[in-house]
Formats: structure tokens, sequence, C-alpha cells
């Protein structure tokens, strides 16, 4: 992102829910694993890793700020009153000091909001603490399993895990420059138990553009589904955008497509619900294209 660009994503997963399909369509048993709870607020609920030296790994879900706070000096995000919502589409309720935080106690500063089973979060490159370029801005709501419980989501031909929400990015605005990215991505992670080798498995819903773009072509969808090999973390990135075609992710019935322009409940026609999938097929399919040293 260069220097002179304000770069804001609004993320907003109501009812965001992570589960197993097991067995044939005429026979399938469903298994939530997680399911986004109702919260009181932004308390003891957002974290900031990088100034609190650790990743919180008391309870399972957690709203993580991935840039520290460079406007104080312990790195922690602060209570806020503006109206985010003029940005996110989505107004808490009172007080709103309860249910935000931000950079700043100002309009326009990068905001995080929580209120029941909703997250909110208006991002701004301005609260980058050496300008945009080269730096990246994430806020994540994050889903952990409780290190006392070890899943093997494939172990049975039959299931698909399965990812569903609901999105709305009412405001988007970048440059579209080389280097200029502005996107909402659910990702899931994947470890070999043997190997230690980790798969980061994302699943782009969204990624602005200067103009509505048609749907990506198949061709390009399997050009795009494996990153290079990072040998630091021992890890693959694998992913493509939610789009009919693709060989990794599968796309269920009812749900919005990969968009480039912003998605708001005022145009419902477009869509905001989210469902989609992958099974061991498709995660096979990545794998085999993931090489160490690619």
């Amino acid at each position: 992102m260069s220097k002179s660009v304000i770069s804001a994503v609004i993320l907003l997963g109501l009812l965001f829910g992570l589960g197993l399909l097991v067995g044939s369509r005429a026979a399938q048993k469903r298994q939530i694993i997680f399911e986004q709870p109702q919260l009181q607020g932004v308390s003891d609920n957002v974290h900031v890793p990088l100034a609190e030296r650790r990743y919180p790994d008391d309870r399972p879900f957690n709203l993580i700020v991935w840039q520290p706070n460079s406007y104080r000096p312990d790195g922690e995000l602060v209570p806020t009153v503006w109206r985010a919502g003029d940005m996110t589409g989505f107004y808490p309720p009172d007080p709103p000091a309860r249910y935000q935080l931000a950079f700043r106690d100002l309009p326009g500063s990068s905001t995080v909001q929580i209120p029941g089973d909703t997250v909110g979060a208006y991002i701004s490159s301005r609260d980058l603490p050496g300008g945009s370029p080269g730096e990246k801005m994430m806020i994540t709501p994050a889903f952990k399993l409780p290190k006392t419980v070890i899943l093997f989501p494939f172990l049975d031909r039959g299931t698909s895990i399965v990812n569903s929400l609901e999105l709305q990015v009412p405001t988007a605005v970048d440059a579209n420059r080389h280097g200029n990215f502005t996107y909402v991505s659910p990702t899931f992670f994947f470890r070999d138990r043997k190997s230690d080798t980790r798969i980061s498995y994302g699943v782009t819903l969204f990624h602005h553009a200067a103009r509505n773009l048609p749907p990506p072509r198949e061709q390009l969808l399997r050009t795009e589904e494996v990153g290079s090999w990072d040998e630091p973390t021992h890890s693959f990135q694998v992913g493509n955008p939610i789009a009919l075609g693709s060989r990794i992710v599968t796309v269920l019935k009812g749900s919005a497509l990969f968009q480039t322009l912003p998605i708001d409940r005022v145009a419902p026609e477009r869509g905001n619900k989210i469902q989609f999938g992958t099974c061991r097929s498709r995660l096979v399919n990545a794998a085999s294209a993931c090489r160490p040293g690619s």
C-alpha cells in the first residue's frame, strides 16, 4: 500500500460457524466444531499478541489484532466512542466504549467491534507506524482448538469441513497499485503430525478492485492454488477465491461468490451469506501440488 492511500476493510461475521459433514448426501451427519459465541463486549476478547508477547490460549475464540498500536507504549488498543458504524455498517448498543476498541479515540481510527455474535473491523493504513509501503494491517476473528483436542477432519473419506458466515464490506478504498491489497480471506490451518509440514488453506471472499471483475477462470484458479514453500515456518500457502471451478474449494448451494466491489446488505441481489468447504480429495489436490523448495 502506498503512503498516500487509506485502505479500509470492514469485516462483519454474523454467526460464524465451522463444522463437519460426515457421510453421503443421503445420510449426512453434522458435527459443529465451533460456533461464534455471544460476547458481551470487547473486554478480554480482543488481543494484540505482538504487544502481549503471547497468543491467547485460554479460550477458543478471540479477535486478534496483528499490528501493535504505535500510538501507545504498551501497543494495546483503547476504548472509543466514535461512530465506527458509519464505516462498518454496524452500530453497537450503548455505551459504545464497551463494544469498541481503536488505535486512538478519534473518528477514522482503526477500530474493532464486538457485540453479541457479531464482529466488525475498520482498518486504516494511516495507523501503520512507518506508512503503508511494505507493511500489513490485519485483524482476525480467530478460533483455535484447545490443546487437549486433536482433530483429524479427513480420517473418514466421506467427511467435509465447512465454514459458514455472513459478510458485509460496505467500505473498501485502495490505490489498486502493485503491492496494494485490500481483502477478506478466512483460513484453515492444517498440520501433518509426522513431518510437521503445515498448510495455510485460505479462501478469498473479497479482494478490492477498481471495477467489478468477471469470475476467475479455471486456469487462473489452478495457477494460483499453491504459493511458495516457506522454510522458516515449514509451510505452504494454499488457496483460491470462492468460485465455481476451483479444485480445492467447494462452494455450497446458496453461497455468494468472490466479490471485488463493496458488499452491503442494501444490495441483497449480490449476496452476503458465505458457505464453503473442502474435503479429503480437494486437500489431496492441494497437497499434490505442494513441493518443498518450489
